[in-house]
């Protein structure tokens, strides 16, 4: 495949929540801009390990005020669309869904054959979920001697 004409759809929100899965969608494309089948082993085929897949993401939360980039996210799955039948079969898609628990934003880097994709790498902006009472945090002075 030839990054250059490989297509990313997605992401479709402005904003995705805290612990919900980013999703976006690359299509392989040849140097012409035909569906690419051939994957790193020489072979043409509908589905592969990933090992097999000429396709890299990584993605990392982007440091606030500018700092660059911080850890990266773990919780990147890459699936195949090549396995789904009638008309959602796509065999040179592959489907990214990257989960994000902190609020900000996440830069993803989307390579085939160690090239970025157009539009990689993309940056997505991470709201925070819905306040939980498991998480939240009672603080004052009023609060010494009641039990809590």
């Amino acid at each position: 495949p030839a990054a250059a004409r490989c297509l990313l759809e997605g992401p479709a929100a402005d904003a995705f929540v805290a612990g919900e899965a980013i999703k976006m969608d690359v299509l392989l494309r040849d140097a012409l801009g035909n569906e690419s089948l051939d994957f790193r082993h020489g072979y043409f085929q509908e589905f592969s390990e990933a090992a097999d897949v000429p396709l890299q993401v990584r993605a990392y939360h982007v440091v606030r005020g500018g700092g660059g980039r911080g850890e990266p996210l773990e919780d990147v799955l890459i699936t195949s669309r090549g396995i789904m039948l009638g008309r959602e079969h796509r065999p040179s898609a592959f489907g990214l869904e990257i989960t994000a628990v902190l609020a900000g934003e996440v830069s993803v880097d989307i390579l085939v054959n160690g090239s970025h994709v157009p539009r990689s790498p993309v940056t997505v902006s991470v709201a925070p979920g819905p306040a939980s009472a498991e998480a939240c945090l009672l603080r004052g002075d009023g609060l010494e001697g009641t039990g809590w």
